[in-house]
């Protein structure tokens, strides 16, 4: 993945300053346009005449761009968000972030996964009039950076709400462009760019168990952005959507932008109310530029070949990473493979210039085999591959049980571990399960056995849970950045138990009982045998216990100390 980490645009509001924009821009509201049929829209200006305009901020366009801007304003939104569960890459809290309009008809709105998010959430947005909407999440992309929300259309009363059109063929090197969304918790900001790059490897999150972005190139440009901006839309200047702002550098000096060909593909589908499916061979390839392909063996002949077939291609994709048990692992690809084709019965043979050409067959062939033509060094041979449904490792239960979060192990947290997904991911909370008598902290962690039971699923999970007696001590098999054993005490009394379940786009939430065996005492009748102390330092290091406090809710207590034993034989401290 890229080395240079970056971070979401998610965050809570900051006083970062704006970059210098014309005044007028500054003062105005954002939001969106109707498609190209609306009256403001700039029919002067066609797609060629896009790099013979003067900058944005010449006199020649920025009458242009403010008209283009005060009518695409009335369809972007400020969204705020609160997660009441950790759950897959996320965390609890209050989140902020933009999205805009795509589909006023019935109330759609395009943001990012890391806002719309896999887990239960709160969501509201407003308007340019401040208008404020209840929004329901509708679906989030499993592995790339955008989702949808959806809105009662009948709810804004007075906002004239416009749509923006999505437009992923404009995005061309040197197009001039505006974002504009909530930036550094601003209500509104426009930033002013120009693209620089179209095959920004995707950002990646440091640590395993953030949100990263893979089997996607981004889109760059040099922009002082801050938190909050988050699904906003990247506009030219007729006002069309050409990608949508997902993330930054470190630095906050350059912004990456999500291509929207998948949000297009998947705006459709809801729109026709079909099922937004997803293929996968738990395979993550890299874009590499032919240059660099050379270093690996990869004969020239053949990329004279590639070059012929396609005159705009200056890489392939390259297997940067396999996923241990999935469909690529067991097919027989291996990393450094160079894939040139892709077969599939009913698309015929392709040319796999780019993820996009590769995707467009792999989403449409789920549960078939498709055929990969690699090159291993100057070797050429051929994979047969069966792509999997990449919703069957997508996570859309879990269990709440002793304060922590369990469900089954995803996609983004299996790459992450370099792990099949056949385990159970757990988030424990400062206090409870998992954390009490191990002290294992914060952290999240794989479980694979519960006294000396394999737990591969949730239901397998909570069985064994039932068969064990409360405030037993078991052994619990874990992983975190290595394989690990530990002893758990099994106290469930403070914290309820549930399960929550995604059905039609809203969790459901269902108490569950672990009654089962009887709960084991607490009492001792062990004897500590210590040897006649002839000091009193010695009397006074015998005299001294450990003493450790479980506390599953904030007070006002020390959760341990040192105590001295007052009377031995009656066990009092």
């Amino acid at each position: 993945m890229d080395p240079s980490a970056v971070s979401s645009f998610a965050t809570q509001a900051s006083n970062d300053i704006l970059p210098q924009m014309p005044a007028p821009l500054l003062a105005a509201p954002l939001g969106f346009p109707q498609p190209t049929s609306h009256p403001l829209a700039p029919q002067s200006v066609s797609d060629s005449d896009l790099f013979r305009i003067d900058s944005p901020g010449s006199p020649g366009t920025r009458d242009i761009w403010i008209e283009t801007l005060d009518r695409v304003i009335k369809g972007i939104v400020n969204i705020n968000v609160t997660r009441s569960h950790k759950f897959d890459t996320q965390l609890q809290g209050k989140y902020v972030g933009t999205g805009f309009v795509v589909d006023k008809s019935t109330g759609i709105i395009l943001s990012n996964r890391h806002i719309v998010g896999p887990g239960q959430i709160d969501a509201r947005a407003t308007f340019n009039n401040y208008e404020e909407v209840e929004l329901q999440a509708i679906y989030y992309d499993p592995v790339h950076d955008f989702g949808f929300f959806r809105y009662d259309p009948s709810n804004p009363k007075l906002a004239n709400v416009e749509q923006i059109q999505l437009f992923p063929e404009g995005a061309k090197v040197g197009l001039d462009i505006q974002v504009c969304g909530s930036n550094g918790g601003e209500k509104w900001s426009i930033l002013t760019g120009r693209l620089a790059r179209l095959d920004r490897h995707a950002p990646s999150a440091p640590g395993p168990t953030g949100y990263s972005d893979f089997n996607i190139n981004y889109f760059q440009a040099a922009s002082k952005v801050a938190g909050g901006l988050s699904g906003a839309p990247v506009l030219d200047i007729q006002g069309r959507a050409i990608a949508i702002t997902a993330a930054r550098t470190l630095d906050q000096s350059t912004a990456l932008y999500l291509p929207l060909e998948g949000a297009v593909r998947a705006l459709k589908l809801i729109q026709q109310g079909t099922k937004v499916m997803r293929g996968t061979l738990q395979t993550e390839f890299m874009y590499m530029p032919f240059h660099d392909l050379r270093s690996l063996g990869f004969p020239e002949e053949v990329e004279k070949l590639c070059c012929e077939r396609n005159p705009a291609a200056t890489g392939l994709l390259l297997v940067d990473k396999l996923l241990p048990e999935g469909p690529g692992n067991f097919a027989g690809l291996e990393l450094g493979d160079i894939v040139t084709d892709c077969f599939q019965e009913s698309f015929g043979r392709r040319f796999s210039v780019n993820f996009q050409s590769l995707w467009e067959v792999i989403d449409e062939s789920i549960g078939k085999e498709i055929v990969l033509t690699i090159y291993r060094g100057k070797e050429r041979k051929e994979f047969t591959v069966i792509v999997q449904d990449l919703d069957e490792i997508t996570p859309k239960r879990f269990l709440e049980i002793g304060n922590a979060t369990i469900h089954n192990l995803s996609y983004h947290m299996a790459r992450g571990y370099n792990v099949p997904c056949k385990c159970l991911y757990v988030m424990p909370s400062r206090s409870g399960l998992f954390n009490w008598a191990t002290r294992m902290g914060m952290g999240s962690i794989l479980i694979y056995e519960v006294d000396g039971k394999p737990v591969p699923t949730l239901e397998s999970f909570v069985e064994v849970i039932k068969s064990v007696p409360e405030r037993k001590r078991v052994l619990v098999k874990y992983r975190r950045t290595r394989e690990d054993i530990c002893l758990d005490e099994l106290d469930l009394r403070y914290f309820p138990s549930a399960e929550y379940i995604l059905e039609n786009g809203i969790w459901q939430r269902k108490s569950i009982s672990l009654d089962g065996a009887p709960i084991v005492s607490v009492e001792s009748n062990a004897t500590i045998g210590l040897e006649p102390a002839e000091t009193w330092r010695e009397k006074w290091r015998q005299a001294l216990v450990w003493i450790v406090c479980r506390v599953p809710h904030a007070v006002d207590v020390r959760p341990s100390f040192t105590l001295l034993t007052i009377d031995h034989g009656a066990g009092s401290v």
